[in-house]
């Protein structure tokens, strides 16, 4: 029997595009806005234990292209985009992890994510790596600490599925040369052909607007691929939680139905024979679904 499935995302849809900004910094506020005009989400990466977080002082003039946010201003951005942003992990200190025993890099990541989950009341279980480095006990220190995924500084310049999301790359900087026509060539992507879903990912600092004087960027990057039917617009958690379903649904051995053990309901796009048109399938949490009729 030749059942073919593939990943969909919610509502059928084969293209997820997401943002992830890092330093919580006073111009997240904006870059929020933007966001939710064009109805896009994203992850915002946080430093818990730096001084002006952890002890709350108080803010220099705001004038400040990386002006970093006390935790009170940090709450009220929390509150106001709790809808369409995600608060991950950072590092406690920012601190070079390639540098640093396990044991360090442990603590590090491990009170980082106390710090937020105490702050906020939800659970942290997303990392982007302080200067995008990492080493092989990085990534056992974030994984025996219970994180989903983490996001590194390297581009792919491509759009496909992370393989290994504790070391995750995504498409580009928005400083990428590349973006615009990366954003369109996203955009034209025909997943009918080759059956792939696509992921167009994107992170920086929100400051560097300030600093280059190029709001325009994500404003016309955010015009052209937000607000669009056939896209998925998660925060980063989202979107690996949804893949972490995908890959623990259970299959008969012959390919016959499928079985959803987690509380995620995970879309599929079916043929049971190559010429056969494609189907789409939802497999709701606990349920087990027949792909081939009896």
């Amino acid at each position: 029997m030749a059942v073919i499935a593939h990943l969909r995302f919610p509502g059928g849809k084969a293209k997820a595009f997401t943002l992830s900004y890092d330093d919580a910094v006073e111009s997240d506020f904006r870059l929020a806005d933007l966001m939710r005009k064009h109805g896009v989400k994203g992850t915002f990466n946080v430093n818990s234990g730096v001084k002006r977080m952890l002890y709350n002082t108080p803010q220099p003039d705001l004038g400040e292209p990386r002006c970093r946010m006390n935790r009170d201003s940090f709450m009220r951005f929390f509150e106001k985009n709790r809808d369409i942003a995600e608060i991950a992990a950072h590092g406690l200190t920012h601190a070079y992890f390639t540098k640093m025993e396990q044991s360090a890099v442990t603590w590090e990541v491990i009170a980082d994510r106390k710090n937020l989950e105490d702050w906020l009341g939800i659970p942290c279980r997303g990392f982007a790596y302080p200067y995008g480095v990492y080493h092989d006990e990085s990534v056992e220190a974030l994984a025996c600490s219970g994180f989903l995924y983490a996001r590194t500084t390297k581009s792919t310049l491509g759009f496909e599925i992370p393989c290994d999301p504790l070391r995750w790359g995504c498409t580009c900087h928005h400083k990428n040369p590349e973006l615009m026509n990366l954003a369109e060539a996203f955009l034209t992507l025909n997943p009918e052909k080759d059956r792939a879903p696509y992921l167009f990912s994107v992170w920086g600092h929100s400051y560097e607007f300030n600093q280059d004087h190029n709001w325009e960027l994500m404003e016309n990057l955010l015009s052209l691929v937000g607000g669009r039917d056939d896209i998925w617009y998660p925060t980063n958690i989202e979107f690996f939680r949804y893949i972490k379903a995908y890959r623990s649904l259970e299959y008969f051995a012959d390919q016959s139905a499928v079985y959803n053990p987690t509380a995620i309901p995970v879309t599929l796009s079916v043929m049971v024979t190559r010429s056969q048109p494609q189907k789409l399938l939802t497999v709701n949490p606990g349920e087990t679904v027949r792909i081939v009729e009896e």
